[in-house]
């Protein structure tokens, strides 16, 4: 199975979807592609924003760092004005 993760660089936008939510700090997210898609891949992740995940919510990130890997949210700029940042580490 191809792990999209080893393609990522700097700076690359990445969609992923909200699995589960393990508690306030840590999720689940699917990346690339849908549930039953070959290519998509799940990891743990660590929410360090303030703002609360649901199952299901999309979310648009982009990647800060390869090793280790860590991510910041990425909304419209009318949403980042209400709500602020969202950035995770794995």
């Amino acid at each position: 199975m191809p792990n999209p993760a080893r393609h990522w660089k700097r700076g690359d936008p990445v969609l992923a979807v909200v699995v589960e939510v393990l508690d306030e700090r840590e999720v689940i997210l699917r990346f690339g592609g849908g549930a039953d898609e070959p290519q998509s891949e799940i990891m743990r992740v660590a929410n360090e924003s303030k703002r609360s995940l649901k199952v299901g919510d999309t979310i648009r990130m982009r990647v800060t760092a390869i090793n280790p890997l860590s991510f910041q949210y990425v909304e419209e700029p009318s949403e980042q004005r209400r709500r602020g940042r969202l950035d995770v580490s794995v």
